[in-house]
């Protein structure tokens, strides 16, 4: 008479739990001051050029920094000072730094998401796809994850696995890649966060 339901209680209290998290997850985010959008269009902004290029040439650029400083009040120091760039419409680039170094904070005011404390970011579109950092992972065994909703297909998720260098990963977990990851994978480092995701 006792055993069906604690295990009732045991298999409701995490999802009750989850539950909560996600309602305070969204009373911050009702409760959040409206985010106000400072970037520039291109097309509709006057850019500081070079003698040499006239106005016309700045339809070119897709991105355009110009005097970009970020100050937050609990910081002494600046995260970005005086940054400058232009890129090109269809150019590769690649940011990379030290830890720390506002990397993100960049990433950031090109989304919008952060205003600069002085300087200007001009955009030639609002529309920038964004892949977080900080994966997202639910609740499941890790090759739930890994599969998605998709049938699996051993050879394929072979493949994959390997692919994710996630094979040494696995014989060091009790029930390889049955193991429950926890909530947002707590039970994983973050570089095996990223590997499980990608």
């Amino acid at each position: 008479m006792v055993t069906r339901p604690a295990n009732m209680l045991m298999t409701i209290w995490p999802r009750a739990t989850a539950c909560m998290a996600n309602f305070e997850r969204i009373q911050r985010y009702l409760l959040d001051s409206t985010r106000q959008d400072n970037r520039l269009d291109i097309k509709n902004s006057v850019l500081e050029t070079p003698p040499s290029e006239t106005q016309d040439d700045n339809s070119r650029y897709a991105l355009v920094a110009n005097q970009i400083s970020v100050q937050y009040a609990s910081s002494l120091q600046p995260i970005l000072q005086d940054v400058n760039f232009k890129v090109e419409a269809g150019s590769f680039w690649i940011l990379s730094g030290r830890v720390g170094s506002g990397k993100t904070t960049l990433a950031q005011i090109l989304l919008g998401e952060v205003t600069p404390s002085s300087g200007s970011m001009a955009v030639s579109t609002r529309c920038i796809a964004w892949c977080s950092q900080i994966p997202w992972l639910p609740s499941l065994s890790i090759k739930e994850v890994i599969c998605g909703d998709s049938d699996f297909d051993p050879s394929w998720y072979e493949i994959v696995v390997y692919a994710c260098a996630l094979e040494q990963d696995l014989d060091r977990l009790p029930h390889r890649d049955e193991t429950l990851i926890g909530s947002r994978g707590v039970k994983l480092s973050g570089g095996q966060r990223q590997r499980v995701v990608s």
